[in-house]
């Protein structure tokens, strides 16, 4: 577990630290120096039961303050450190308020230099620590009394100490890897070392990671964990990783940067943020802030998403925090916020929405998701997206912004009863009511338009999505199409959808002259005969035939491919066929023109017709001067 100093400059954090584990944590030459600690410090004490306990002494004066918020990132409890002669301080305020902003659980109170004070000064100095922390969430936690420099209430400290939950977090345990780098350097024969605590995870010798948010790309050359080498490292441990790569470098990562699990590598200059104003604080619009995130430190602007920000519904502001530069950052966050020269805490927050731009919705549907994603339990914003989204939930992108494991996510998912669809190469999570009332609506507008239009084979695409009574999400609809054919309660032919029972009748007249022009488009095979062609064999007009093989084609007996040419269903299933065929033989699973002209041989200007109607079906899709597949021959022209 890790465990962090607190408190104001010069009362005695680090001759404590020193007291509980013999390291001195004053390492720079000017802390020494000066008697102050300027940077972080560590140290590793194993407990009685064998457990390391990592120890960071952050500085306690107001110039250091970035590394003071630098140093309590990802720790499991604080010390908050008070000297009994002068009590608590103006940074003793601070930090406690930073501790609190951040979440930190656990504290315990060590009241140092009770050898320069009487009995009843360290009982008035305890009053005065049990006063400030009245308001907090600390206001029960345990005062020791300790003399650094002679370890009087050292061992009790250290008992107590030993005796802390460790934080037991599954979610935290769970998800993938992520360090916050605190301190980097070139390591005689190793290269590149990085140092810092371990937020989520695990991490082994041989593993590929990612700096981020710069992106690169680097292996575990090795680990070690309180000075001694270690195969692995999981959450809430202090580590050290040596990092090589070809992309590595000696600059490769600094103070701020993250090493991640490769899937959680995604940058973010917008963060959508819930806040917790610090007392007395009242945010500008557009407020200039610092905002602190890990051990980084990223200038940027809080806009607020709320029309009153002041008096939020529940639970404090919803912000959108817009940065100079890009930062990692994943749900759950703590964020410390602080005003643009640095010089005051305004606010803490929560991360809830780490990559908002992914998804583009209206204000009010923002705010709704912000409010499902502030729960502890990612459920409720699971079902939320799966429903209200324009594509549903998406199970590939929201493991990195959420750090859940894909399985975890896609299991999570099936036991809340969404519908899970392939999209796009990814998985997205729809729910399964809109899917099933969808499909019910469909059919009903199918069956609105054959009772309309009997001799139709029924509506395309559009008319049919025209003729949907209410708003239904695309995704939705494809999904409950293709769960309408699958299922056969629909059937696709070509571009029209119809019910399995639907046949369309041709008036008298025109079924006369199909069963006249049906063979001589047959006989044709795959280049039928143009509409003047089959003129002038029927001994009609040609205004005459096109007029009958409109209401022909309407009908599903036959399809309008050119101005000029209808086919047969057999005749594009075996064009179809051919598509089919030449994507299979090509490396890259396209087909080319002039490679179906050749193969089809029905010439140039009619590829160019035939594949254009395979576009517009659907069959094909137009990528450059190539086609990719989208259907196949069977389930669009098949008998």
């Amino acid at each position: 577990m890790i465990i962090a100093t607190a408190g104001h400059i010069d009362h005695g954090k680090s001759t404590l630290i020193r007291a509980l584990t013999g390291v001195d944590t004053d390492r720079l030459p000017e802390e020494k120096a000066r008697g102050i600690s300027i940077d972080l410090g560590f140290a590793h004490w194993r407990d009685p039961g064998g457990r390391v306990v990592s120890f960071v002494d952050v500085p306690g004066h107001e110039r250091f303050i970035r590394n003071m918020l630098a140093g309590v990132s990802g720790i499991d409890a604080a010390m908050l450190v008070v000297a009994a002669d002068d009590g608590p301080m103006p940074q003793t305020a601070e930090h406690l308020e930073i501790l609190e902003l951040l979440g930190v659980r656990t504290m315990v109170v060590v009241l140092t230099k009770i050898d320069r004070v009487a009995a009843d000064r360290i009982t008035a100095a305890t009053d005065e620590v049990r006063a400030l922390l009245a308001g907090t969430r600390y206001r029960d936690a345990p005062v020791f009394p300790v003399d650094g420099v002679r370890r009087t209430g050292a061992d009790t400290l250290a008992a107590a100490l030993a005796g802390l939950a460790e934080d037991d977090d599954a979610r935290r345990r769970a998800g993938g890897f992520r360090m916050s780098v605190d301190r980097s350097f070139i390591a005689p024969g190793e290269g590149l070392v990085v140092t810092g605590t371990i937020a989520s995870g695990a991490i082994a010798t041989g593993a590929m990671v990612r700096i981020a948010p710069r992106g690169i790309e680097a292996r575990v050359r090795g680990i070690r964990v309180a000075g001694e080498p270690a195969d692995t490292a999981g959450a809430g441990v202090r580590c050290a990783i040596n990092l090589a790569g070809q992309q590595v470098e000696r600059t490769s990562a600094t103070r701020g940067d993250w090493i991640v699990d490769p899937m959680l590598d995604r940058a973010t200059a917008s963060i959508d943020v819930r806040l917790r104003l610090a007392g007395g604080v009242t945010l500008r619009p557009d407020q200039a802030v610092h905002a602190f995130l890990g051990t980084d430190d990223v200038p940027g602007r809080l806009l607020s998403l709320e029309a009153s920000a002041d008096d939020p519904a529940h639970g404090g502001p919803l912000y959108r925090l817009r940065l100079d530069r890009p930062m990692h950052a994943v749900r759950g966050d703590r964020i410390v916020i602080r005003d643009a020269t640095n010089a005051r805490t305004l606010a803490g927050a929560v991360v809830l929405d780490p990559l908002p731009d992914a998804v583009k919705v209206k204000r009010g549907e923002r705010i709704a998701m912000l409010e499902a994603l502030s729960r502890d339990d990612a459920a409720d914003a699971l079902a939320w997206m799966a429903r209200t989204l324009p594509m549903g939930a998406d199970l590939a992108a929201l493991p990195a912004a959420w750090n859940v494991p894909s399985a975890a996510l896609v299991e999570r998912a099936e036991g809340l009863g969404l519908v899970l669809v392939r999209h796009r190469g990814g998985i997205r999570a729809l729910a399964a009511h809109d899917v099933e009332r969808a499909m019910d609506r469909i059919e009903g507008a199918i069956t609105t338009f054959h009772a309309a239009h009997e001799s139709a084979i029924g509506p395309d695409r559009a008319t049919l999505l025209a003729a949907l009574t209410e708003r239904i999400r695309p995704l939705v609809v494809e999904h409950a199409l293709a769960e309408l054919i699958r299922t056969r309660r629909i059937v696709r032919q070509g571009a029209a959808f119809r019910l399995p029972g639907h046949r369309p009748k041709l008036v008298a007249a025109d079924a006369r002259l199909w069963e006249r022009m049906r063979p001589l488009i047959e006989s044709a095979g795959v280049r039928p005969l143009r509409v003047v062609e089959l003129a002038e064999h029927l001994k009609v007009t040609p205004d005459t035939v096109q007029a009958t093989l409109d209401r022909v084609c309407t009908a599903g007996l036959a399809f309008r491919v050119a101005p000029n040419r209808c086919f047969l269903r057999a005749q594009l299933h075996a064009l179809a066929r051919i598509a089919e065929d030449l994507a299979a033989a090509s490396a890259s699973g396209t087909i080319a023109p002039s490679e179906y002209k050749d193969a089809s041989g029905i010439g140039r200007n009619l590829t160019i017709e035939v594949l254009e109607f395979f576009d517009r079906v659907q069959f094909t899709k137009r990528a450059g001067n190539a086609r990719t597949l989208l259907a196949s021959a069977d389930d669009l022209f098949g008998e």
